[in-house]
């Protein structure tokens, strides 16, 4: 996995078969009939609980001679279950009998997988896959479905695919495929992929994925999958996501670029405001919950520091802030720190939430605010107020100055409550 290390990203070199929505114009998997399936599933932190009312399982015990196998996907993946569902239809059973002989056989399967723990750290799709098609080429009978299901965020930590190592965010996902497809060296022809969950992260430790890294994810394992000859690749939606694992063995987790808010406030930068409008603007501002930003001339802090270059700028800059909150004084101010990308995210955010404290106390002791109504907030550069800073080589470009600012907004509007979301699920 060393070779995925420092690849740009490429998107968009694969078109999904069904780009995420579980549609495919194909005709569907045919489950009244015996198949054969193998279920891998992560069953591990930060991944969603295995809903096991999914159609392929609901209905297993009920198709006679299907053959199954359920995968628990850690770094040493494991056969946590597997057989042939018995043909109960020559023992003279009545309907009733039928039916309960087939629950038992349900009840038996979902017990296996519901008391299924992982024995070890980490998730390792890649090795769980290759299990899962040899499990698949051992019960393939001509003529039947092949059907490889996944239950999992789809977040490997381990293994030849280490996105610890080599987050989606920076994933190249042509190169990666053609090395992976390589190493794993499986033949998937005739096989069909079904995916739930894929990038849906589930408890607190592994940061949500944005739109952006999820769509990766899918045109990764699609890609991957395809390249060594899968028939088909679903990604399942509308999966309910109601519990998440929780167990003594630690994953690791993987980097993300965070979420990118869809709330588009208007940003409007104090230094660009004629003198006269100021007073205009800045109702209008706060009125229509949008964000008023201050440069580092505006309010300047001294370099790498929390300290403030000169205070009566920073009040002379302020006194409109000060006079509108003395005309409103049911108007409770949110200040939020930003940085660039220069530095740890979280050292940036507390960074950020020291100078926005900064702003705080000089409003409080020179302006005799009421320190009820003043609000600090840290962003650094993780949360929705990021614009993105780097150019084609990873130097800062001409966004990194408006990163590295102090934004004002009314702390009971709806932006404020989108920029608040948005650090907490980095």
């Amino acid at each position: 996995m060393k070779r995925m290390r420092n690849m740009i990203l490429a998107l968009g070199m694969v078109s999904c078969i069904c780009t995420g929505c579980g549609n495919s114009e194909e005709e569907p998997v045919t489950l009244n009939q015996p198949y054969n399936i193998a279920l891998v599933s992560a069953i591990a932190n930060n991944n969603p609980v295995l809903d096991t009312g999914i159609e392929e399982l609901a209905q297993l015990s009920e198709v006679a001679g299907t053959t199954y196998s359920c995968i628990l996907a850690d770094s040493t993946p494991s056969v946590i279950c597997d057989g042939t569902i018995p043909d109960f239809s020559d023992r003279g059973y009545s309907a009733d009998m039928l039916k309960r002989a087939q629950s038992s056989v349900a009840a038996d399967i979902i017990g296996q997988l519901d008391a299924a723990e992982p024995d070890s750290d980490e998730v390792d799709i890649a090795a769980a896959t290759s299990l899962a098609v040899r499990k698949l080429r051992s019960n393939q009978i001509e003529g039947r479905d092949n059907i490889l299901v996944y239950y999992a965020s789809g977040i490997s930590s381990f293994g030849l695919i280490d996105m610890t190592s080599v987050p989606v965010c920076e994933l190249d996902v042509e190169t990666s495929v053609e090395d992976l497809a390589k190493l794993m060296d499986l033949d998937m022809s005739g096989i069909r992929v079904l995916w739930y969950c894929c990038g849906e992260v589930a408890g607190e430790d592994q940061p949500a994925l944005s739109e952006n890294e999820k769509k990766i994810e899918k045109e990764f394992y699609e890609a991957l999958f395809t390249k060594m000859g899968a028939d088909e690749v679903i990604f399942m939606e509308d999966v309910p996501l109601d519990d998440n694992y929780c167990f003594e063995h630690q994953v690791s987790v993987m980097e993300t670029e965070g979420i990118q808010s869809g709330l588009k406030a208007k940003v409007i930068p104090y230094e660009e405001v004629e003198e006269t409008e100021v007073q205009e603007v800045l109702e209008e501002v706060f009125a229509e919950g949008d964000i008023l930003s201050f440069d580092e001339k505006s309010i300047a802090f001294m370099p790498d520091s929390t300290e403030l270059a000169d205070k009566d700028t920073a009040m002379e800059s302020l006194s409109y802030v000060i006079s509108y909150m003395d005309n409103h004084p049911e108007f409770t101010l949110m200040i939020c720190g930003t940085t660039t990308s220069a530095g740890e995210k979280e050292s940036c955010i507390s960074f950020s939430e020291r100078r926005a404290e900064t702003i705080r106390t000089l409003l409080i002791e020179q302006a005799g605010i009421d320190e009820s109504r003043i609000v600090t907030l840290g962003c650094g550069w993780s949360s929705c107020l990021y614009m993105e800073d780097r150019d084609s080589d990873g130097n800062l470009d001409e966004n990194a100055p408006r990163n590295r600012s102090v934004k004002l907004v009314d702390y009971n509007s709806e932006i404020a409550a989108e920029i608040i979301q948005s650090l907490d699920v980095q």
